[in-house]
């Protein structure tokens, strides 16, 4: 016999709650790894962000240097080579300056904290399609009390439901 539910029992502390948990149907299936994709899209970008304004960070140094380089450079030279370090900076000043325009305008959000939400979000929907019971509810409010991750309840439920099909 093929079984797609399963009758498990989440204990929290104390408390248990009996709850079934079913597999996913096609379409059910395609929206949650639609989902996880859209979330994973948005850590790309981020991520992509982060990268590009590393590299920014690294070119506004490389310039900051050169400029402080030619300072020094300024007092030992002639006036020709002055006169050219002069002009270098007056072009490295400006494109520092746009630099770091540049650099305040990116607004990197990607952290831990984000990330976390995100795939919380996953296991909330996750939840709301396969997960039905009494204890449905209940099981959701004790989560939120007692600071219990939707991720760590779907870590639970896999074990459970795998002595459940280990006994049939």
């Amino acid at each position: 016999m093929i079984q797609t539910k399963y009758d498990v029992t989440v204990q929290i502390n104390d408390q248990e709650f009996k709850i079934a948990v079913r597999d996913p149907n096609r379409k059910e299936k395609l929206l949650l790894e639609k989902t996880a994709k859209d979330k994973t899209a948005v850590f790309e970008n981020e991520i992509k962000k982060e990268k590009e304004l590393n590299e920014l960070k690294i070119e506004l140094d490389e310039c900051k240097n050169l400029f402080e380089t030619n300072k020094e450079l300024l007092r030992d030279g002639g006036i020709t080579s002055r006169i050219a370090t002069l002009l270098e900076n007056k072009s490295l000043a400006k494109k520092i300056s746009e630099l770091e325009k540049k650099r305040a305008s990116y607004n990197i959000s990607l952290n831990a904290q984000k990330i976390d939400e995100a795939f919380e979000s996953v296991a909330r929907e996750k939840y709301d399609l396969l997960i039905s019971g009494e204890d449905k509810a209940t099981l959701l409010s004790a989560c939120e009390e007692y600071g219990v991750s939707l991720q760590q309840i779907w870590q639970e439920i896999a074990k459970e439901a795998a002595k459940a099909m280990e006994k049939k």
